[in-house]
């Protein structure tokens, strides 16, 4: 029963590297743990990993394929070799008799993070005496890209070195992180990842739904479908898909591609869907009068008529999202989450003052938590299918869900102690309690009593568990789940904990006197997380469809439909079913969400 993950974008790659450092970090943590202490309910990893074996060493890699621009991933290469011959081969291509000259570009410089990694691997494999075979596999090597410092850790003398990890500040990622390879912990293999070789990176344009469409027939397309098609081989039986894209540019029509061909060859799967948006740049300034569009006419090209005036960057995006929503409706997506940062509070999570939401590098590493914590309860040993835990999670063709996270979530708060009354103990708490440290991460207010609600705890007793679901209605309680061992924090998740967050992540607060608060030389090294996955049908309201619905709206009673008709071929009929659909799921949301006696307004 596995699980294969789909990444498509630059910022949902972002959200992968995240996960995939949250994996790698418990699978360390489990590994170094004694088999007599260990959990019956341990994670079980080959639903998310496949075992291979290469020149006798077993390795683990993720069920995954990637999707971004050529150039994006900075320092990271497949097979440099490989590259080079088909540089090469495609230079004895071009019909000319007068010979060639290659020039090469600067080779992306590798970031420091991933120089101290690669020499602490090497330094393990060195210790085992078993460093020819770390040098021989191109592989490894390839995976960190050439011009990488391996022998900073000293030939193999049998003294047991200490790591050359350093602390998570030293690295300054906010500053010196410029892609997702530079703070992703994992090596990945060249056979899960594919560059789009039809756009370059800050280059090319790839701003609407439609321009990830036009992969169809082309090189790109058969590339990303068979690393799909590959990964299936590899699982006895595939159970479902996670699918992480970015929503509001290209890669929704790539993402689309690709989700449609996995419904013909496996339509009973599982299906969750996290659309992300990153935080979006600024409308450029208009042009000076006499001056022509540096882009040619914006986003939509040199012909754009004077009804669309200039590059509406926010427009483009949603109306992307909203073609992106009601295409991946018709393919049988059990749950769709949109975690746009544009709509995340001003305020934001109120543990974590330090995050930069403009910065993707940190915005990203929320969702990577809620991510690792929504999809746990089928992670496990022994735990359900994970398509019969996404298939009861949403009502039926209502897909969208929003996201709540309590990150860190506080500890119950303590009774007083014998002496004054009390039994020492902890009181009873509520969810409704606790409503100031759920952070929204969807802009989509939850009812009280929506019964398609998944409560998801890390770091908490099933006692507690039992205690916040005791206002939500049974299907709630059965989709809810607890887990005692606390997340932890991998090395290069963004430090933006306030001083009231302890080093292991509990808040100092007035019910908790005795922790003291974190030294700032202190990193939070755990923590423990709730999440609430809710359904929009008992929400009453969510701000990225009525976004969705504005810009569908909008393009197609203005010039901007007639534009996209000519230039993409997308007629007006197609405007109208998206703007029916997701008008059809606003009105389901609203009215559930009056049906839900007094449902909450938001826990924002």
């Amino acid at each position: 029963m596995e699980v294969l993950t789909l990444q498509f974008g630059h910022f949902a790659n972002h959200v992968g590297a995240h996960f995939w450092n949250f994996e790698d970090e418990c699978a360390a943590l489990q590994d170094a743990t004694p088999e007599e202490q260990r959990d019956e309910n341990d994670f079980d990893f080959e639903r998310l990993h496949s075992q291979t074996e290469h020149r006798g060493v077993l390795s683990w890699n993720p069920r995954l394929v990637l999707v971004d621009k050529k150039g994006a991933l900075g320092s990271w290469c497949s097979n440099p070799a490989e590259q080079a011959e088909l540089q090469e081969e495609a230079a004895h291509s071009v019909l000319w008799d007068y010979g060639k000259e290659t020039h090469e570009a600067d080779r992306v410089e590798v970031h420091d993070f991933q120089q101290d990694l690669a020499a602490d691997d090497y330094e393990q494999w060195a210790q085992a005496g078993d460093s020819s075979q770390w040098q021989g596999d191109e592989d490894r090597n390839d995976d960190y890209g050439e011009g990488m410092d391996v022998d900073a850790a000293g030939p193999s003398d049998g003294i047991d070195r200490p790591s050359v990890m350093k602390p998570t500040k030293d690295y300054d990622f906010r500053s010196t992180v410029r892609t997702w390879t530079d703070f992703l912990k994992i090596k990945l293999p060249g056979s899960s990842v594919h560059e789009l070789q039809a756009c370059h990176h800050d280059v090319q344009p790839f701003s609407l739904f439609f321009d990830g469409l036009a992969i169809r027939g082309r090189a790109d397309e058969e590339k990303a479908v068979d690393l799909a098609r590959k990964q299936l081989e590899l699982c006895d039986q595939l159970d479902s898909l996670h699918t992480i894209v970015d929503m509001h540019d290209g890669f929704g029509g790539v993402a689309d591609v690709v989700l449609r061909w996995a419904q013909e060859e496996q339509p009973k799967s599982g299906r969750l869907v996290f659309a992300v948006m990153p935080e979006l740049p600024p409308p450029p300034e208009p042009p000076c009068e006499g001056e022509d569009d540096a882009n040619g006419g914006g986003v939509f090209g040199a012909a754009a008529p004077a009804a669309v005036g200039g590059p509406d960057v926010e427009g483009c995006a949603w109306l992307s999202a909203a073609f992106s929503l009601t295409r991946l409706l018709d393919t049988g997506v059990d749950a769709w989450a949109p975690l746009a940062v544009p709509l995340w509070s001003a305020q934001g999570p109120p543990a974590l003052p330090g995050l930069r939401r403009e910065v993707p590098y940190e915005a990203s590493a929320l969702i990577g938590v809620a991510l690792q914590n929504v999809t746990l309860p089928y992670r496990l040993k022994g735990s359900q299918r994970p398509s019969s835990f996404l298939s009861a999670l949403m009502p039926s063709h209502r897909p969208v869900s929003g996201i709540l996270q309590a990150f860190p979530l506080p500890e119950s708060p303590a009774q007083p102690s014998p002496e004054h009354g009390g039994n020492g103990g902890h009181c009873r708490q509520t969810l409704d309690s606790l409503s100031s440290h759920f952070f929204d991460l969807c802009a989509m207010p939850v009812g009280l009593m929506n019964q398609h609600t998944s409560l998801v705890l890390r770091g908490a007793s099933p006692r507690r568990l039992v205690s916040l679901c005791s206002a939500l209605p049974p299907p709630a309680l059965r989709l809810s789940f607890c887990r005692e061992a606390v997340l932890p924090m991998p090395l290069p998740f963004p430090q933006v904990f306030g001083p009231a967050v302890s080093r292991k992540g509990i808040l100092a607060e007035a019910s908790y006197p005795s922790v003291a608060p974190r030294d700032e030389s202190q990193e939070v090294v755990s923590a423990p997380v709730a999440t609430r996955l809710h359904a929009a049908s008992g929400a009453g309201r969510s701000v990225a469809l009525g976004r969705m619905a504005v810009a569908a709206r909008s393009a197609w009673k203005s010039g901007v439909s007639r534009l996209l008709e000519s230039k993409y071929g997308v007629e007006g009929d197609e405007f109208r079913e998206v703007v029916e659909a997701i008008t059809e799921q606003l009105e389901c949301s609203a009215a559930d969400g009056d049906d839900g006696d007094d449902g909450d307004d938001g826990d924002d």
